[in-house]
């Protein structure tokens, strides 16, 4: 974590700011503990991945602006990529990779907004 830039370092929320907006965006579970299920999932689905794909459509359908970018935990600095976008529009930033509880609500519709 030292190893990333400040501005990094400064813009990761605490663990209290994170379980805060989880229990606002998950739904909660219908067997076991959301905060156990979340630590569980952390613990065995570190990594993660991003795909950047135009919003309102069904995405595994394909249609990425981009190949997924891997995030993985053992990461010592940030993931740069630069993006040369073609078309207007807005484009949903999703996890690709199966990540455990709360996978499927790690998307955010019109992350991206290209005018």
């Amino acid at each position: 974590m030292q190893s990333l830039p400040q501005a990094i370092r400064e813009a990761i929320p605490d663990h209290e700011v994170l379980e805060e907006r989880n229990e606002e965006r998950i739904s909660p579970p219908a067997d076991g503990d959301f905060h156990e299920l979340l630590e569980a999932a952390n613990e065995q689905y570190p990594d993660h991945s991003l795909a950047i794909m135009p919003s309102g459509q069904m995405h595994m359908g394909g249609g990425m602006m981009m190949h997924p970018i891997a995030l993985l935990q053992s990461a010592t600095r940030p993931v740069v990529r630069q993006l040369s976008a073609t078309r207007r529009g807005d484009y949903t930033l999703s996890c690709l990779t199966y990540c455990g509880y709360g996978h499927s609500y790690m998307e955010i519709d019109g992350g991206i907004v290209v005018t």
